[in-house]
């Protein structure tokens, strides 16, 4: 799937979604939704990683779901998120693996339910 060439079902997503590296966590590229919801410009999220998105409460939460990841589409449940303003956000996170270039990347689709809870 060429990403960028998909901008029906990526960058012109009504849902906040990334791509990101599993092997380090770096954010590749993120749609305008997610940044719309986080704050940041292109260029800022994608100099972010995963774990910059993230209260320091949740980042030994997120090293251990990040380590039990199968290459299968994954639920990984409701998170506590952090916007550049540092207001915090509860999301559902969806995830799949993808690939790109011989490189293994995850998408990310995020549900935001803050007011749900």
């Amino acid at each position: 799937m060429n990403i960028e060439n998909a901008n029906f079902l990526f960058a012109d997503n009504p849902n906040p979604m990334w791509v990101y590296d599993p092997s380090d966590l770096s954010i590749k590229q993120a749609n305008g939704a997610a940044c719309d919801l986080y704050g940041y410009s292109q260029e800022e999220f994608s100099s972010l990683t995963i774990a910059d998105l993230r209260p320091e409460s949740e980042l030994e939460r997120l090293k251990e779901e990040v380590a039990k990841q199968v290459n299968t589409f994954n639920n990984a449940g409701i998170w506590k998120h952090q916007k550049k303003n540092e207001d915090v956000l509860f999301v559902r996170v969806l995830s799949h693996p993808i690939s790109e270039g011989g490189n293994q990347y995850k998408l990310v689709t995020i549900q935001d339910v803050t007011n749900s809870i």
